[in-house]
């Protein structure tokens, strides 16, 4: 017998699992600066580049570090630790996709003879997929009563339309700044229309800044501020879209009065396209014994990337031991997802607040101190059933005394799949015998089963059984009755 073969383009799961990765080392001091102690430590994780080899994945990356320290005066400066990690994958070999979604889980930056000292630990959560053409039978030569139970598999593609380099460039109103001694910029995108002849992004950049005023106070700035983009582009009517801030640069301008801030962003966007593959699942042929192999896989297909914001108060309470807040300073907060959960078309998240807490007291000093704030939220999730999550999130205090209100706004990014399992006839065994049941047949459908397994286990042709029972679906109710001659 002649197989007759279809190579199908599916993009399958082989791997999926979290690693960790614990990164420490030395940082560099900015020329001619001294720290006496290190006021406030947060960072994010950038992955730079993964590979696949056999049975391993390899990956480099940064964390950039963000550090404000007292010594001469209060000062804020940025730095970079690289590292390099290598996870453990069965089934991964070369040619394969990996993905990375990177999270710092702690970061502790402590003095070594007036150097800072970092420790980190990230964890890093990996997919890796394999889309080579996967082989399926779609026929036998010569056996033209085979019998095929097929499954429908609905696939979704993102695929790029545009990546568009937006450089905004707002001014806030702070006649009180004389200079920006640290800042922090994320963006999200609310809303994208499409007329199909242009295309319009509208968004929110969310700024959080340390600055430093003319009468040399310290104080905190926070401002959302709405961008809208405009594209000339042909388009369909329904496009997803990303955005990721590439660069920014936030300065005080004193002569006029205000904070500048330029942002680069990179947004790309994207269009869905809808199929629906036919897999063969299994065969037979009453006339031509031989028994299917089957190969199980985890098909994956992608879903939009959500972006969700979400805002919630807190109150805090200054540790025992500690003065009084006289002034607040700065509030940061890094946040970190410590469980997920996809049910009924929702994504549950819950986390932490690693919260930073600067004040002075009323002899003038600066104190700061930790507390961790947990977090639970959902976001609209379809019908996937895996996300990839990174979050950022930004954090306004005021108080006195031995309390402070904080006000957190945190940005999820969820990149969600739909991962489907599936079996596909990969071969035939033909040393199978076939002895069909002969006689009148009296038989009961059990729970779950189809015309196609009755058709099967008695070795007929669903087509011959319609023909005794003309209103038989191929979904049978438990305990039906079909009777026929074989």
């Amino acid at each position: 017998m002649e197989l007759i073969w279809n190579e199908l383009a599916l993009e399958r799961v082989i791997y999926s699992g979290t690693a960790q990765a614990l990164v420490e080392g030395s940082l560099p001091l900015p020329e001619g600066r001294a720290i006496s102690e290190v006021l406030s430590a947060s960072g994010k994780v950038d992955v730079t580049e993964s590979s696949v080899e056999h049975g391993i994945v390899s990956i480099a990356g940064d964390i950039m570090i963000e550090l404000i320290c007292s010594g001469d005066g209060v000062f804020a400066f940025s730095s970079k630790a690289s590292f390099r990690h290598t996870i453990s994958a069965e089934g991964a070999v070369r040619g394969m996709t990996a993905q990375v979604f990177p999270a710092l889980q702690t970061i502790d930056v402590t003095l070594e003879n007036g150097i800072p000292s970092l420790s980190a630990v990230i964890d890093l959560r990996l997919r890796v997929t394999d889309q080579s053409p996967v082989r399926m039978l779609e026929g036998i030569s010569g056996a033209d009563d085979i019998e095929k139970k097929t499954e429908q598999l609905c696939v979704s593609n993102f695929n790029p339309l545009i990546t568009y380099v937006a450089r905004l460039r707002n001014e806030i109103d702070a006649p009180f700044a004389a200079a920006v001694l640290h800042s922090e910029v994320t963006a999200m995108i609310r809303e994208i229309h499409s007329d199909g002849s242009s295309v319009t992004i509208d968004g929110t950049l969310s700024v959080s800044a340390l600055i430093r005023g003319k009468d040399g106070m310290l104080s905190q700035l926070t401002q959302n501020i709405p961008f809208s983009e405009a594209l000339d582009e042909a388009t369909p009517m329904e496009v997803f879209g990303t955005v990721t801030i590439t660069s920014h640069d936030m300065r005080a301008s004193e002569d006029f009065g205000l904070v500048v801030v330029e942002t680069q962003l990179s947004i790309a966007l994207f269009v869905c396209s809808n199929s629906t593959i036919t897999l063969t699942a299994d065969a037979f042929s009453p006339s031509m014994p031989f028994a299917c192999t089957q190969n199980r896989m985890q098909v994956c297909t992608s879903r939009e990337t959500v972006t969700h914001r979400h805002s919630l108060s807190e109150s805090i309470m200054v540790p025992s031991g500690m003065p009084e807040i006289q002034r607040m300073v700065y509030a940061c907060a890094r946040p970190l997802i410590t469980s997920q959960v996809i049910e009924d078309g929702m994504l549950a998240v819950e986390g932490l607040f690693f919260t930073r807490i600067l004040y002075t007291a009323e002899s003038g000093r600066m104190y700061a101190f930790s507390e961790d704030i947990p977090f639970s939220l959902s976001l609209p999730a379809g019908d996937a059933t895996e996300a990839m999550l990174s979050a950022c999130a930004t954090v306004s205090a005021s108080g006195s005394g031995k309390s402070v209100d904080a006000n957190y706004v945190i940005t999820i990014f969820a990149t969600l799949y739909r991962d489907d399992p599936v079996y596909l006839v990969n071969g035939i065994d033909e040393h199978v015998e076939n002895r069909p049941m002969h006689g009148i047949i009296v038989y009961y459908a059990g729970a779950g089963e189809t015309l196609y397994d009755v058709a099967k286990r008695f070795c007929t042709s669903r087509a011959r059984l319609r023909g005794v029972v003309t209103d038989l679906d191929e979904s049978l109710e438990e305990g039906q009755r079909i009777v026929f001659l074989n």
